[in-house]
């Protein structure tokens, strides 16, 4: 996976990681009255992303794997 440039990435709700913001943060493109990139904080919903717009994109990485549990015996 390697940064990609903003206008490539996918608007499809997708989320993805984006850089060139304030840090890197994961984000999803949402289109409503107004398109925008939103962060959802679980907390109070989405949120747009503020500050400077973001300048690249990359996927989301795969979730660790599960740590393998030996059975018993």
């Amino acid at each position: 996976m390697e940064w990609q440039p903003i206008e490539t990435a996918p608007k499809d709700g997708t989320v993805v990681l984006l850089a060139g913001c304030r840090k890197p943060v994961a984000a999803a493109w949402l289109e409503d009255e107004i398109d925008w990139w939103h962060v959802d904080d679980n907390k109070r919903g989405p949120f747009a992303l503020r500050g400077p717009g973001p300048t690249h994109w990359m996927p989301m990485p795969p979730p660790p794997a599960e740590p393998h549990q030996e059975q018993p015996t």
